[in-house]
């Protein structure tokens, strides 16, 4: 909490590109921290932490709050694409925050998407699903991310309407060797168009 108080947080942006047309269509909000003697700390050293002490709703609310701020002064229909922790659905009130974000920042709902990963769907199944429901109704649109990892389970596909599908890097990374075949990455693709999901 230290870290948020004394404004050692700050959000990089790493840029969404159409692939048909290489075009700017959005960017995705990563966490970042600058100690003010240890430099830089990586994500994955600290937001395991936070996560498991619950400052993660905390943090998660700032970022929610920065990232549309920034996104509003951004050519209109540039998205801006934000990470959810399931502890924000566990113990915060993830919907009134979001909405809050969006109210106060002036960000119109359709330019913004939350990327929820599929351990949201392993506890309070039914509560979770309610609060998914509760967001798209705000205007906005969920992202299934890392698909292909975990449990991946189709279900997840069939249980709740996501508006994209964002498939695990690992794939992508494995894909861009041209000698190797990636026949599970052109299985996900095939079964998200065919059910007409983005990726």
């Amino acid at each position: 909490m230290t870290a948020l108080e004394n404004k050692e947080l700050y959000l990089a942006f790493h840029p969404i590109i159409r692939t048909s047309d290489g075009a700017i269509i959005g960017a995705e909000a990563l966490l970042r921290w600058r100690h003010p003697t240890h430099g830089l700390i990586s994500p994955a050293e600290f937001i395991p932490i936070a996560e498991d002490s619950g400052l993660i709703c905390d943090i998660g609310s700032w970022v929610l709050h920065q990232a549309c701020h920034s996104a509003q002064a951004w050519p209109a229909g540039v998205r801006i694409s934000v990470n959810v922790s399931p502890r924000q659905f566990e113990l915060g009130n993830i919907v009134q925050t979001v909405a809050d974000a969006l109210r106060l920042s002036g960000l119109a709902p359709d330019r913004l998407e939350l990327e929820i990963m599929e351990s949201v769907f392993i506890a309070r199944e039914s509560s979770n699903l309610y609060m998914m429901n509760e967001l798209q109704n705000l205007g906005l649109s969920l992202v299934l991310d890392d698909f292909g990892t975990g449990y991946s389970s189709l279900s997840y596909l069939d249980t709740f309407r996501f508006d994209l599908v964002k498939i695990d890097q690992s794939f992508i990374t494995k894909s861009t060797h041209a000698e190797e075949t990636q026949p599970l990455l052109e299985a996900i693709i095939g079964i998200t168009s065919a059910l007409k999901l983005p990726v």
